[in-house]
């Protein structure tokens, strides 16, 4: 059966054995062969998205090994292999179901009565919330697995593509969650790391399914891996060897339980279950082997029909010589802020919706302050990404405040600017309402996520792309729900659920969000989830990012949030 995959990742194949070959922008890696011709990614016939994982040379960790301290021994993987992105979702477990019969009630595949009646749950949930361990709905990963049904999905897929499917073994799996990466986990060898910007913690709160949150919320790895969860592997359960191996399966019968199988806990925590056990989720690898076949591309996806564009007064502010960057004045309004219904991709922190009045005009910036601009007026180049046209990223708050409050004087010693005003993040509700546009629909342009490569540079291998190089919203802004998270003045805290005026939440958040910002918009390196107009998620301040920048905002003088450890 036809493949199917998305003929732009051809250009970033090129990239990545660049990426892979040089180390450059990424992590410090290891040895690593350049990758075959074969596309970098892909889809088969049930949707299931695949990343290519060139063979390679990297460092096991020992039995156990949650620290690099345990030890770690060398695993050399001698041939390229394909790797789910993410998890095998509950809607590909019922098409294997429906095909071979039979019905497993712990898979949580049914409408059961726990399912029912989440969305009228009060937030932040009872005590009594691991009931929604299993998300109702389709899209959700599976949950509760056992090895042997997780094999025999492997055998259908196998059978019913003409293809290799099989678990991964437990090296193979490492490797690629890791992203070929020296370093554990594969973003500590950045340039300041990522910092403590709410990693899993963040999204398993924001979730209402004890367990669960959607993995193209976090950024993937430099293979477009999504985070690991609790996964079955090949191997047979036992501890591990530090003699140097190649493309090791795990112990042989002789010497292991059969029916003891190795669960890996997300990232370096390793355990052990019985196949019978319902005891995680898997993803899936595609062998390349005789059977692979030849990948045809498909044509690609029909650009969607432009849409008018209101236009908005504009002003171009003067950076620097012969640097500028344009302002659009957004209308005072009344907008609903935040989503009402729980859907996939609905996050707790999103409740309860808003009534939110902004007051005043206000200027917002069409694109978010590129590299040109911010070296400009701070002297400062702290970008992963180079380019004078990319977003500023791996700013951090102190850094932002400095820009602002520079252009802030310049513009007022030029008379430019009056003194009621300044330059400065918008509120999360200017955001919000900027980013909208007026529309009531998940993204700005609709509600179709597969309309997304038209409007944002998301989910792409590459790093961060030029500005303003997608469709603009309806208002004019370009990339405000992609190429990177946008901060805010304001901390992460909750809506106050009633009419308010902005701004209304400047000093709440919650309780272990003191130091976080709110940051909104998608990223080039995560998914559709995390580009819908209401997404939030908070930032410590003091974190230095390579998805994560800011765009200008220009209105009513909003103090700036005194943040410090």
């Amino acid at each position: 059966m036809p493949a199917v995959f998305n003929s732009k990742y051809w250009r970033y194949a090129c990239f990545l054995s660049l990426l892979l070959l040089t180390g450059c922008n990424g992590p410090e890696r290891t040895e690593a062969v350049q990758p075959s011709i074969f596309p970098v990614r892909w889809a088969d016939s049930i949707g299931m998205e695949f990343a290519l994982i060139p063979a390679g040379k990297f460092s096991m960790y020992l039995d156990g090994g949650i620290y690099p301290e345990a030890g770690a021994f060398p695993v050399t993987l001698s041939k390229s292999f394909y790797i789910g992105r993410s998890l095998v979702t509950k809607g590909m477990l019922k098409l294997y179901q429906a095909e071979v019969g039979g019905h497993d009630p712990e898979l949580g595949l049914e409408p059961e009565a726990r399912d029912r009646g989440w969305d009228k749950a009060e937030f932040p949930l009872s005590p009594d919330f691991s009931k929604y361990t299993f998300g109702p709905g389709t899209e959700y990963q599976a949950d509760g697995v056992t090895w042997t049904i997780a094999n025999d999905f492997c055998r259908w897929l196998s059978k019913k593509e003409g293809r290799t499917y099989r678990l991964p073994t437990e090296a193979e799996w490492e490797y690629a969650i890791n992203g070929g990466s020296a370093h554990w986990p594969w973003f500590s060898g950045m340039r300041g790391s990522r910092g403590n910007w709410g990693y899993y913690a963040e999204y398993a709160e924001m979730c209402p399914f004890y367990g669960l949150f959607y993995p193209d919320c976090e950024p993937a790895n430099p293979y477009g891996i999504y985070p690991p969860g609790q996964e079955w592997v090949q191997d047979r359960y036992a501890n591990l060897s530090i003699k140097p191996v190649t493309d090791p399966t795990g112990p042989s019968m002789l010497t292991a339980d059969e029916n003891k199988r190795v669960v890996r806990l997300g990232g370096l925590g390793r355990g052990s279950a019985q196949s019978s056990d319902h005891y995680g989720g898997f993803r899936v690898v595609c062998v390349i082997d005789d059977h692979f076949g030849h990948l045809a591309p498909i044509p690609a996806r029909q650009a969607p029909a432009e849409r008018p564009i209101r236009k908005l007064t504009s002003l171009d502010v003067e950076c620097g010589p012969g640097c500028s960057l344009k302002m659009l004045k957004v209308p005072a309004g009344t907008f609903m802020m935040g989503r009402p219904k729980p859907e996939y991709g609905w996050g707790t922190k999103e409740w309860p919706q808003t009534q939110v009045t902004i007051p005043h005009d206000y200027w917002l910036g069409c694109c978010a302050v590129t590299q040109a601009q911010f070296r400009a007026v701070t002297g400062l180049s702290p970008s992963w990404f180079k380019g004078d046209d990319h977003p500023a990223e791996c700013v951090i708050y102190s850094e932002i405040l400095k820009f602002v409050s520079a252009l802030t004087q310049r513009e007022r010693e030029t008379g430019r600017l009056p003194k009621d005003e300044e330059y400065r993040l918008p509120t999360e509700a200017e955001w919000e309402y900027a980013c909208r546009a007026g529309t009531d629909t998940l993204y700005s342009f609709g509600d179709d996520p597969a309309d997304l490569p038209f409007y944002e540079v998301v989910d792409v291998a590459d790093g961060t792309h030029p500005v303003a190089t997608k469709r603009p919203n309806p208002w004019g802004f370009y990339d405000m729900e992609g190429n990177v998270l946008e901060l805010t003045c304001e901390l992460f805290g909750p809506y106050p659920g009633k009419p308010s005026v902005d701004p209304f939440k400047r000093g709440t958040s919650w309780n272990g969000y003191l130091f976080w910002v709110a940051a909104r918009g998608g990223a080039w390196c995560m998914g559709p989830n995390a580009s819908r107009t209401t997404f939030r998620r908070g930032i410590n301040f003091n974190s230095r990012c390579h998805f994560i920048g800011f765009r200008l905002a220009r209105g009513q003088i909003v103090p700036p949030l005194s943040l410090h450890y």
